[in-house]
């Protein structure tokens, strides 16, 4: 079962409601008789509000970080909020002082557990610590991968908008070969320094995400999903012309079961799966001269 929809229905059935019993049918959802249902969760578990001044006044300190891979939650919900959270703060130089985002290339996050082909085991508890106690802000934390158990690939996170950038030198399976830069930056960018006490700017320049015409950020472009775990991009083909509620649940138990097998399979192909296994990668063919 794709993790986006077993986590909305689990969130409909559980938790969403007043007195919410498991009993909840998303077939029969009215956003015009159910909508205003979800506001008084959505006040307590879904917070918005982007003014932080009480845990800054405090000397509190904030680190987010979301999986790029996450099927679930959106990324880019989260890259909104913060964005928010700057801009109420009156810009990156007054929020660098209290709160950072981290974005996780290849980790999915099955509700914070972090899982998927990328870097998705690290720690971010010793670098609040450290900034909370000796007021030195993380300015990259290492991330792990493993398969079997073996570490196989290590790499920087950086704080948002930075990204991890290959120096051209050594195992690209190694931090150390790894440098934040900005966006725009070149190969010859230097890594970002720790930040003191009273911090300047990371970046000279805020980076903007794209947008569309009416506000929304732009995702538009060519998708691959290697680990089809999560939402399809397009509809089923064998649903092509029905409307939803005339799918049965069998008929939607088995697109999802071939959907997931047709995914291990390529993944194996490709050498590996999402579960972490390790797979042969089939024999080519070769040629002598």
């Amino acid at each position: 079962m794709p993790a986006g929809f077993s986590f909305q229905d689990g969130y409909l059935k559980y938790l969403a409601f007043e007195g919410a019993d498991g009993t909840f049918d998303w077939r029969t959802f009215s956003l015009d008789r159910d909508g205003p249902k979800l506001q008084p969760f959505m006040d307590v578990f879904s917070p918005t509000n982007p003014d932080l001044s009480k845990l800054r006044n405090r000397g509190g300190k904030l680190i987010l970080y979301h999986g790029w891979a996450d099927p679930a939650l959106s990324a880019l919900g989260t890259i909104a909020y913060y964005d928010d959270v700057v801009k109420k703060s009156g810009g990156r130089q007054q929020s660098d002082r209290f709160a950072e985002l981290y974005m996780v290339p290849g980790m999915v996050v099955h509700h914070c557990q972090g899982t998927g082909p990328g870097p998705n085991r690290f720690d971010m508890v010793p670098a609040l610590d450290e900034w909370v106690e000796r007021g030195t802000a993380p300015s990259r934390v290492v991330a792990s991968h493993a398969t079997n158990g073996v570490v196989d690939r290590t790499r920087p996170l950086c704080p948002y908008p930075q990204v991890a950038k290959y120096s051209g030198r050594g195992s690209v399976d190694a931090a150390e070969n790894f440098q934040c830069v900005a966006p725009e930056a070149n190969q010859q960018a230097a890594i970002a320094e720790p930040r003191a006490l009273s911090p300047e700017p990371r970046l000279q320049r805020s980076y903007a995400p794209p947008k569309t015409p009416w506000g929304d950020p732009d995702i538009q472009g060519n998708y691959t999903n290697k680990y089809e775990y999560g939402t399809p991009f397009e509809r089923p083909r064998e649903f092509e012309g029905r409307r939803l509620e005339d799918v049965s649940a069998r008929e939607l138990s088995d697109a999802i079961r071939k959907r997931q097998e047709d995914a291990l399979e390529r993944a194996k192909f490709l050498g590996g799966d999402p579960e972490g296994r390790s797979a042969t990668r089939p024999s080519s063919a070769t040629s002598t001269r």
